[in-house]
């Protein structure tokens, strides 16, 4: 695909690069849009989220492991990338870096009995709450501190950033 670079002042967000593979091929536009076009219109439906828990028995560094998130979400332009029509073809923006907060939900204080429960309902919240593909982020991560030494990771992502097969 081909990158056109745009002063940051043409989008609302700070946007590095945008990508249009149509410029040169209008074979390869119109495959984009038969691909893209049925998430585009299902955009705000959680049917193409990939939602996962992740359960840690132990002693877990939450500031390590928001930068481990961080580090991640650095390396991996997709995670960073939102998805605009411009001139009614589907086109990625590339966003820079920004450094995120992970939110942290403290359930430790509820009855022990009430816990899994509460777990079960955040994450079945998470799966559910679907991405707004223009406004991003396409990728979102949130722990929930269950006990000492005990936490759920969550992790949610449109497919149109992953397959499930490299999770």
């Amino acid at each position: 695909p081909t990158k056109i670079e745009f002063e940051t002042s043409y989008l609302e967000s700070e946007a590095i690069s945008l990508c249009k593979s149509c410029l040169e091929d209008k074979a390869s536009s119109e495959m984009s849009n038969l691909l893209l076009s049925p998430i585009m219109i299902l955009e705000n439906s959680p049917f193409y989220n990939i939602p996962l828990a992740v359960r840690f028995k132990g002693d877990l560094n939450l500031d390590i492991l928001e930068k481990c998130i961080n580090e991640i979400i650095d390396r991996h332009e997709t995670l960073r990338t939102t998805f605009q029509t411009i001139d009614e073809d589907p086109c990625q923006i590339i966003h820079p870096f920004a450094s995120r907060k992970i939110h942290v939900v403290d359930i430790s204080r509820l009855p022990k009995e009430d816990r899994e429960k509460e777990i079960h309902r955040l994450a079945q919240n998470e799966a559910r709450t679907p991405f707004n593909l223009q406004a991003g982020p396409l990728f979102r991560a949130k722990i929930i501190h269950v006990g000492d030494n005990d936490h759920v990771v969550l992790t949610n992502m449109h497919h149109i950033i992953s397959d499930g097969w490299s999770m």
